[in-house]
């Protein structure tokens, strides 16, 4: 979320700048418009937050992300995002199947994992329990 917010006001400053005719952003914080006023007051530098987190938990949070801001480079578009999610499924063990065969237990066995793809556009990826049972069912979640 920092990240955007820093981007959207640098968007924010260089459109100023080109609608004013400045040469610099600098410039922007010198000028007496009341909108320009916003820029002199924002700090030079960002302060750093202090958390209560121990550095393992804050380095596993930060390996997270930097893992999220890695897969949304490499998948500017939903045939990138469903490629790169293939690959990571697959080194998780997950096995492919085609959306059109019947999934009997021959197929489909417990304890196992697996995914599916649509178009190439769209992914479905589960789990067999090692407990289910055929009377249960089927649940599903889904984002």
């Amino acid at each position: 979320m920092l990240r955007f917010l820093l981007l959207l006001l640098v968007v924010v400053m260089l459109i100023s700048k080109a609608a004013l005719g400045l040469k610099s952003v600098s410039q922007l914080a010198s000028r007496n418009d009341p909108g320009t006023k916003l820029f002199a007051s924002l700090p030079k530098r960002l302060p750093l937050l202090s958390s209560s987190k121990s550095k393992e938990l804050l380095k596993e949070e930060r390996d997270r992300a930097k893992d999220l801001l890695e897969f949304i480079d490499a998948s500017p578009e939903p045939f990138h995002a469903v490629a790169t999610s293939i690959t990571k499924l697959e080194k998780l063990g997950f096995k492919k199947l085609k959306e059109s065969d019947i999934w009997d237990s021959s197929k489909v066995q417990v304890g196992s994992k697996y995914f599916f793809t649509r178009a190439g556009s769209s992914i479905v990826a589960f789990a067999v329990g090692p407990k289910y049972v055929d009377e249960y069912g089927v649940r599903m979640l889904h984002a």
